[in-house]
C-alpha cells in the first residue's frame, strides 16, 4: 500500500521504517478497501505515522485527550501559515483517523462518561 501511495524514497523510507509499520499498513488497506481516494489515504498514512512516532503505545492505553494534545502539537509545529478552516479540519481529521487506528489496535483508553463506548 505505500509502496503505491508515495514514489520519492525518502518518503516511502520514512513509512516503512516507521514504528508499528505492519500496523499502520493493515490499517490503511481496511482504509483502501473502505473507498477512500488516494489523497485521502496518504492524509491517512501521515497520521498514523505521526501518532506512531508522538506516542507510548507500548506502555499501556492512549486516552482521548493524548490524542487530542498530540493533534495540537502537530499543529503548533507547522511552519507556513494555514487557513483557519483548514486548521480546525485537519485537527478534526487528524482526531477521528487516530481515534479509529487506535480503537483498531485496541490500543484506545475507554472513559467513563458521555464520551464512553458501551460493548
Amino acid at each position: 500500500m505505500i509502496e503505491e501511495l508515495f514514489k520519492r524514497p525518502t518518503a516511502l523510507a520514512r513509512y516503512r521504517e516507521g514504528p508499528l509499520a505492519k500496523a499502520r499498513e493493515q490499517f490503511l488497506d481496511r482504509c483502501a478497501n473502505d473507498g477512500y481516494s488516494r489523497s485521502m489515504l496518504q492524509k491517512i498514512a501521515w497520521v498514523l505515522l505521526a501518532v506512531a512516532e508522538g506516542l507510548d503505545l507500548e506502555h499501556g492505553k492512549v486516552s482521548t485527550q493524548d490524542i487530542e494534545r498530540a493533534a495540537d502539537c502537530r499543529r503548533r509545529l507547522r511552519h507556513q501559515p494555514i487557513r483557519t478552516e483548514d486548521s480546525v479540519w485537519t485537527r478534526q481529521m487528524f482526531i477521528h483517523f487516530a481515534t479509529e487506528w487506535l480503537r483498531y489496535l485496541d490500543c484506545l483508553q475507554q472513559t467513563e462518561g458521555k464520551y464512553s463506548v458501551n460493548p
